[in-house]
């Protein structure tokens, strides 16, 4: 003799909607999901899409933007503003750093002050485009460069960059 209630759940199954399949290979890893948190993932998010959009073109020897800088700064502030406010709550001081690199041509002085310029030409435009975590700009000069040694202008220009990422 069968239970009611597996009559009634037979019954269920039979005139319940088909379910679609859900295909595995488009949902994110678990492992993926554990191992990074969302301070991790908003950074990584951060630097993917300036890999993707490119770096800060600023003008030689000054601190202003080349030509897409300022729709750069506006996709960087989306990020930043879109998860701020869960990131604040968990860490209240929590800031943007614009980390600021440039070439080798120059006296350290004059490299250094350039960094400064543009990191603070960073975060304005981080600020116009609505983020209002606080922005630390960072001058670290030519210290770290992309490319070494600099032969073209090429290699000059990846090395002026400015990062932007947050920081606890």
């Amino acid at each position: 003799m069968r239970s009611p209630a597996l009559v009634v759940f037979s019954l269920f199954l039979l005139h319940a909607p088909a379910v679609p399949a859900v295909n595995l290979n488009h949902l994110p890893r678990l492992d993926d999901l554990t191992h990074q948190s969302l301070f991790d993932n908003v950074n990584i998010l951060l630097a993917d899409r300036q890999a993707e959009d490119g770096q800060f073109e600023f003008k030689p020897g000054k601190a202003e933007f080349g030509p897409g800088d300022e729709s750069r700064a506006s996709a960087l502030a989306q990020i930043v503003k879109e998860y701020s406010k869960a990131l604040k709550k968990a860490f209240p001081k929590l800031h943007v750093v614009a980390d600021a690199h440039t070439d080798a041509g120059g006296t350290p002085e004059a490299i250094h002050k350039l960094t400064i310029a543009r990191a603070k030409t960073v975060c304005r435009a981080l600020r116009a485009n609505g983020v209002r975590l606080r922005c630390v700009p960072v001058g670290a000069g030519a210290s770290l460069p992309i490319v070494s040694p600099e032969v073209t202008e090429e290699d000059r220009q990846a090395n002026r960059r400015v990062m932007v990422q947050l920081a606890k």
